[in-house]
């Protein structure tokens, strides 16, 4: 568990998680076999049941592929907490390859999964690049895919020459690829290419499933059988209203899907998997009062549980309501009874198809004795009368672009800081060297609450004079209904060192925009509707800043000709000032973008887009 290179291993060695691992037992052996047939086969070597000072049983193996000649050097799994060892490819004391040492295996408390693995492949001679991942939002992987939809891809330049000159561009389900992305920067061998396309997006917004395929061109390439890659996503289909009754026949614990199509069990605090739970069938001690004598339940006697029955995803509309029977008894007889005072009962809805859900009604059920007899009772809850969703605002707080100076600055004019444009914003008017992110002289406590990029503090956008970004959600105006109101907010301030030299730009302003939108020249006409010029630091009240941020927002009611409106809803920010002692150099501060929709409750309408399902769960989290 040392640094490579070393000398206390010879050349030409593969490091397969190395230590001083020892044989103990009769079953600590190294295992090898052969898989697959000429000329793309596999060989296995695997250290079964290793022993070392803080672990009995250590598993791992190396594998070397015929053909690409990669090495792949698996994690298995150890049974003893924090055991590490080095990963690397070793030729001779000048020419190695290290992932490095202190490397922790997969155990019960390391966070790793069992079977990572780390991949090692030689580079070709020239030019080569390939494409190892192509990637949509959450809201696609659940099922919620748009019209337009944004996709990334990763690729890694595995030749032996720098790459520079790069093109990219994706279709989806075979079509022909709709436009070409140049792709800046030059990345030396072993480097990763990260691309967001911003010329096109996705429609994924039909159901059923759907393929993406990333593309990377390099002039020269010689091998072009790996400078794309296909992936699958499916698009689920909204039900309507009202959804098949589940009386539970049949249900046996654990065939809830088969039993009832779309529903699925889950547990977890949060956000449920996908997996089992721990509801059980009872026959409800014969009730005949009901459709019949089975029923779904679930024993709250031990800790630590969150169990779920999750729903299909549906359409509701302003009259659509959840009802079901529900009794809280002894175990093992209907004799009623309370819950615990940390027992809950929450019914949550979810807009994104299962990435998140929000309480709809939320611990309904307390002291339940004189609510609920020894008898399934009825409760019902309006689902069409949910007001709230958040529109996701990919990269809403800046945190995507690690800023890597020293000084976590918002130079002019060096947007290599973060590697060029900002994930999910693109800029406009040509004004990409007045963009950027960082932390230097901004109060910390005063962004948004998300992880710090790197170690350092959160890091807000800086637009100086003249410059613009724009965002462009995966929401589109037709989705929208005449009278819901959009509200848009976001966190502005400035730095707290640039009192008395550089102002805040007077004429910042920020809005919603549709597909139409001019932005060769930017104007508040250019949105639909905006926030106004804000002429004041929100927080000071002037021109100066003190490096702590307030929230600004607007609503917008959208009207019935919006409806036809091209496109997406877009965010654009805006800044331009002309004051102060070097307006060339005036800055504005962004953070904590978010959008908000309150849909209008009329019958008939799509009162909740893209809804993913109701989820019903029982929690208990005391002893």
């Amino acid at each position: 568990d040392e640094a490579l290179p070393s000398v206390s291993l010879p050349d030409m060695t593969i490091c397969t998680y190395w230590d001083s691992f020892a044989t103990v037992a009769s079953s600590d052996v190294i295992r090898w076999k052969v898989f697959g047939t000429a000329p793309n086969r596999q060989l296995w070597l695997k250290w079964h049941s290793m022993t070392i000072s803080n672990a009995s049983f250590v598993y791992m193996s190396a594998v070397l592929e015929e053909g690409t000649n990669a090495i792949y050097l698996v994690d298995m799994w150890s049974s003893g907490a924090n055991t590490t060892a080095t990963v690397g490819l070793q030729e001779n004391g000048a020419s190695f390859v290290d992932a490095g040492p202190g490397l922790q295996l997969n155990n019960n408390g390391s966070g790793n999964s069992d079977n990572d693995y780390w991949t090692f492949t030689p580079l070709a001679n020239g030019i080569d690049t390939r494409v190892f991942e192509v990637s949509v939002s959450d809201n696609v992987q659940s099922g919620c895919g748009g019209s337009m939809e944004v996709v990334s891809l990763k690729a890694v330049n595995q030749g032996s020459s720098l790459v520079s000159g790069l093109a990219g561009t994706f279709s989806v389900d075979g079509a022909v690829p709709t436009f070409l992305e140049n792709v800046p920067g030059t990345y030396a061998p072993g480097d990763t290419i990260e691309v967001t396309f911003t010329l096109g997006t996705a429609d994924l917004s039909a159901p059923g499933g759907h393929t993406i395929t990333g593309i990377l061109l390099a002039a020269g390439d010689v091998d072009n059988s790996n400078d794309s890659l296909t992936i699958g996503v499916n698009t689920i289909a909204a039900l309507a209203t009202p959804l098949p009754l589940v009386d539970f026949t049949g249900f046996t614990g654990s065939n809830l899907p088969s039993a009832f199509p779309g529903w699925y069990e889950g547990n977890n605090i949060g956000v449920p998997d996908s997996g089992n739970s721990a509801w059980l069938r009872d026959d409800w001690i014969n009730d005949g009062s009901h459709p019949n004598g089975d029923a779904a339940r679930v024993n709250l006697f031990t800790t630590g549980k969150s169990e779920w029955l999750i729903s299909p995803k549906f359409t509701p509309t302003a009259m659509t309501e959840f009802r079901f029977d529900l009794a809280v008894t002894d175990f093992g007889n209907g004799n009623p009874e309370d819950f615990g005072s940390d027992d809950t009962l929450a019914i949550l809805i979810s807009t994104d198809c299962g990435t998140s859900f929000t309480p709809l009604e939320q611990e309904i059920l307390m002291n339940t004795k004189n609510l609920l007899a020894a008898t399934l009772s009825g409760l019902g809850l309006a689902v069409g009368s949910v007001q709230a969703e958040t529109i996701t605002v990919t990269n809403h707080s800046f945190e995507a672009d690690e800023n890597t100076s020293a000084a976590g600055g918002f130079a002019s004019g060096d947007r290599g800081d973060f590697g060029g444009e900002l994930t999910a914003w693109i800029s406009q008017s040509g004004t990409s060297p007045q963009v950027a992110v960082g932390w230097v002289g901004l109060t910390a406590s005063s962004l948004d609450p998300n992880p710090p990029v790197g170690g350092q503090e959160s890091q807000a956008l800086s637009l100086l004079t003249g410059a613009s970004v724009l965002n462009t959600t995966g929401t589109a105006w037709s989705d929208l209904s005449a009278g819901d109101e959009l509200t848009l907010t976001i966190a502005l301030g400035g730095r707290s060192d640039f009192v008395g030299s550089f102002s805040w730009n007077e004429g910042t302003f920020f809005g919603l925009t549709d597909g139409d939108a001019d932005l060769s020249t930017i104007e508040l006409a250019d949105t639909v509707a905006n926030s106004g010029l804000i002429a004041n630091n929100p927080v000071t009240g002037t021109q100066d800043s003190d490096g702590t941020f307030a929230d600004v927002s607007f609503t917008y009611t959208v009207q019935a000709s919006d409806l036809a409106r091209n496109g997406n809803l877009g965010i654009l920010i805006y800044s331009e000032g002309t004051g102060g002692a070097s307006p060339d150099f005036n800055q504005s501060f962004f953070d904590n973008v978010r959008l908000d929709l309150d849909p209008v409750p009329e019958p008939g309408s799509l009162a909740l887009m893209g809804l993913g399902g109701l989820l019903i769960g029982a929690r208990r989290r005391r002893g």
